[in-house]
């Protein structure tokens, strides 16, 4: 089973995660790609815009069994 993980983590916690999911992966013979989503403008919250987060080039998902994505989730004020 080939699994893709495509992550985007602004405090690190969401790419926590997906390293151990990846690592419990390998460990049960699983080969699994992580693919990290940077946004454009940095890692500032106050200064990213949702609009303009740009993807790593990855061509073909299709070799993939799974895709997982994974994003940080906040709450409004």
């Amino acid at each position: 089973m080939k699994t893709a993980m495509i992550i985007h983590s602004l405090t690190g916690n969401t790419l926590s995660v997906a390293e151990r999911l990846k690592e419990s992966f390998l460990g049960k013979g699983m080969e699994t790609d992580l693919i990290k989503i940077e946004p454009m403008g940095g890692e500032d919250r106050n200064e990213t815009d949702p609009g303009e987060i740009r993807f790593q080039a990855y061509e073909n998902l299709d070799d993939y069994d799974y895709v997982i994505v994974g994003c940080p989730v906040g709450a409004s004020p």
